[in-house]
């Protein structure tokens, strides 16, 4: 859902009101526990850190490297 409506690039990610109006498409979505969830960004520590690069272990026969990020 989120995919297939996804903001422009020069946009700057989902809005607050764009959440909410997107909310009304799911069924079993809407209700106070959302709505606070979106007014409140109580993820927004969880977004933010899964949108930084992350160390990928690459195993190989005699040793384990670590990667920089992409």
């Amino acid at each position: 859902m989120l995919y297939q409506n996804q903001p422009e690039e020069v946009v700057d990610g989902f809005t607050e009101a764009y959440l909410l109006e997107l909310v009304g498409e799911v069924d079993g979505l809407r209700g106070q526990a959302f709505h606070s969830a979106v007014k409140t960004m109580k993820y927004r520590d969880f977004v933010t850190k899964s949108e930084q690069p992350t160390r990928v272990l690459v195993r190989t026969t005699r040793e384990v490297r670590a990667l920089p990020p992409p």
